[in-house]
């Protein structure tokens, strides 16, 4: 065996062992010790000498207040209705955000532009209570206070701004970061400012307090609580007062990917009596049966139960028709928005209210709901186009209701961090730009896309933002000792040079021939690399997120819920045996999601054979059931003995829930030729 498949045999079956968990991963400034690069940093000294040499550039840049208004607004000679804060208008068929002067404007925001945002923090602590020896070392507490700003963390990034910018670094990494940003193109800090404002246009975001979360999920409020007004209001309030008289304000958002989904309600009918969304549930059934609650009992398996009852005992989804658990979906968003409307209406009724921004695990039904009662929706979306909004694109033109894709981002696997997902993973760092190109250009030509929030500004910690499996990931536009990516800037400044006129309907968009093939990792390619080429569906990515509900496997390939639309079957790809060898077995580890979809691995996975590469027939499959999770595992193994001459093998995933495409999975492929 060569080496190049004796690295792909270890990462797909684990045989190497590992470096010892007690060596140092992160040097005293957050970087990653086991790599080297260019410009990596080694001493204070070459820090300041950093900031020097990009002052010469930035210090003479200045806004083109020809070109724009103080807020990035265009002046092209069309001004519109001015009332002194951000506001929509439709204009030719497509929506803009208008500024507080009257003029257009397309938002080009990166979020997170404080170096207080939690997510670049690391622990100091183990989940068990010891001292992380991941740490070479750490900042000094007496020198860098700011570096301890949450309890139980530290914070390697405000270590190096006050070692690069000095005592004053807190001021100057303002000015810094708002000359980087118009310079690079960019018009706003879009969200995740939580109060941090720079001299740009931004999304306020804040926290709903203290109301009803349903279940252990923090995300789901109980918006059925009859005290949900009162209870959510003491948060309004307090954010319209800080920002009510702020023109830099774009609109106001609230409590981040909250939506709900069919597992969601799945979930409420397990709750207990005192979950005012179920006992809403139960009524909304009963509603849709002339007010005959029997006959809602009954669908649960319980004729002669009462209200009591039911709401006493944990029910199942399975029996009510998946129309009604959308309908009530649609009802509940609405309720949720209209109150939330309301409230930011009294408090201040000047700036615009956008809610939570959704992702894909959210059922559309949700956000169709919410475009009654707020001014534009907010999407997160990681990949190389609007992938799942661009599947209910229908629905939401329909609904004429603009939106703003406010995360998104490209990643490569290096310097210690990992790959993210199969859709937004990338090779180079230019190659990050180039997804930052492909994703921008095309989403800006729809007419209700107002524009986007890059995620984020800064990297993510080597370290883990928490334990025990938080982010890291390389998905700044600077480094966490504050260096730009100018590699990945170059295309990010093309990009952001074109998107207003690209929504204004003028020019083209950047193409390449094959846009996904600048994904890939270390990781996928070990996987990937086994089928031969060009057999994969181009809705096959990988997928390395969440490998404690995996077995801490991370080389598992899935069908990306961003891009299928529809049921039916994807190849995996194509497995060649070679070297006149036929196939004679092969065991292949699958997982299922226990919560979305049934445990029956037929249903979700084909595997056929053939012994010329054109002609294919379906193996028999015998599943074993292997350890339980989040995600179930099983060993696929064929049934009864392959062909002879069997030197292929089709593998494939069988789509049946589009929206749930994710929650099959195929992991570690073992084959047995023979000898």
């Amino acid at each position: 065996m060569n080496l190049s498949h004796f690295h792909i045999a270890t990462l797909l079956f684990g045989t190497l062992a590992c470096t010892a968990a007690d060596t140092a991963i992160v040097d005293r400034y957050g970087q990653y010790t086991r790599e080297e690069w260019p410009g990596k940093i080694t001493s204070d000294g070459q820090l300041r000498a950093d900031a020097s040499r990009e002052w010469e550039k930035l210090s003479s840049l200045a806004p083109d207040s020809a070109r724009f208004d103080r807020y990035g607004g265009r002046r092209d000679g069309k001004v519109y209705r001015a009332t002194g804060f951000f506001r929509l208008e439709k204009i030719d068929g497509r929506w803009w955000f208008i500024t507080p002067e009257g003029n257009r404007f397309f938002l080009q925001g990166v979020d997170a532009v404080s170096w207080r945002e939690n997510g670049y923090n690391t622990p100091l602590l183990n989940s068990g209570g010891s001292p992380r020896k991941e740490f070479s070392e750490l900042p000094d507490r007496t020198l860098f206070p700011e570096a301890y700003h949450t309890p139980g963390k530290v914070n390697f990034l405000a270590a190096n701004l006050k070692r690069k910018y000095g005592q004053d670094f807190d001021r100057k990494f303002r000015d810094i970061a708002r000359r980087r940003l118009q310079a690079w193109g960019f018009n706003s800090t879009a969200k995740w400012g939580w109060g941090e404002t720079i001299g740009l246009p931004y999304i306020e975001d804040s926290h709903a307090g203290a109301v009803n979360r349903i279940g252990k999920n923090y995300r789901a409020i109980d918006m059925y609580d009859p005290d949900f007004a009162r209870k959510v209001e003491p948060a309004v309030k307090a954010v319209c007062d800080r920002r009510r008289s702020d023109p830099m304000l774009i609109a106001y958002s609230m409590e981040n990917e909250n939506g709900w989904s069919e597992e969601l309600v799945g979930l409420i009918l397990k709750e207990p009596a005192s979950c005012f969304a179920k006992a809403a549930f139960l009524d909304f059934l009963t509603r849709k049966r002339n007010g005959d609650f029997t006959r809602g009992a009954a669908l649960f398996g319980f004729p002669g139960a009462d209200r009591t009852e039911l709401l006493n005992t944990e029910l199942d989804i399975t029996p009510i028709p998946s129309t009604e658990v959308q309908e009530f979906i649609n009802l509940s968003s609405q309720r949720y928005h209209r109150i939330l409307r309301e409230l930011f209406r009294k408090h201040d009724p000047d700036h615009l209210f956008m809610g939570a921004a959704h992702c894909p695990k959210q059922s559309i039904d949700w956000y169709e709901g919410a475009t009654r009662h707020v001014d534009f929706l907010g999407f997160n979306i990681y990949g190389l186009s609007l992938g799942w909004v661009e599947r209910d694109m229908d629905r939401l033109l329909k609904a004429d209701t603009p939106f703003a894709v406010l995360e998104y981002a490209f990643v490569t696997e290096s310097r210690g961090y990992r790959a993210y997902s199969g859709n937004n993973t990338v090779r180079t760092q230019t190659d990050r730009g180039t997804g930052f190109r492909i994703f921008t250009e095309q989403a800006a030509l729809n007419p209700l896309c107002l524009g986007f929030g890059y995620f984020i500004y800064w990297d993510q910690p080597v370290s883990r933002r928490s334990l025990p499996n938080g982010e890291s990931h390389n998905f700044g536009l600077v480094s966490q000792c504050d260096q730009p990516y100018y590699e990945m800037l170059e295309g990010v400044k093309a990009a952001n040079a074109k998107l207003f006129d690209l929504h204004d309907g003028k020019g083209t968009p950047f193409v390449i021939a094959v846009p996904r093939s600048i994904l890939g990792s270390q990781k996928s390619r070990a996987l990937t690399e086994l089928f031969l080429p060009g057999t994969q569906s181009e809705n096959v990515v990988y997928d390395p997120s969440n490998p404690h509900y995996f077995n801490g496997e991370t080389a598992r390939l899935k069908v990306d819920e961003n891009c299928v639309k529809k049921s039916g079957v994807y190849p995996a790809g194509i497995l060649n045996s070679g070297d006149g060898q036929r196939f004679t077995g092969f065991n292949l580890t699958v997982y299922l999601w226990q919560k979305a979809i049934d445990q029956n691995p037929a249903n979700h996975f084909m595997v056929e054979e053939s012994h010329d590469g054109e002609r294919y027939t379906p193996v028999d499959l015998k599943a074993v059931p292997g350890s339980r999770s989040e995600f179930n595992a099983w060993k696929l193994t064929p049934a009864q003995s392959l062909k002879r001459g069997t030197s292929y093998l089709r593998i494939s995933f069988k789509i049946r829930q589009v929206n749930q495409s994710w929650a099959a999975q195929i992991g570690r492929i073992k084959l047995e030729k023979q000898p």
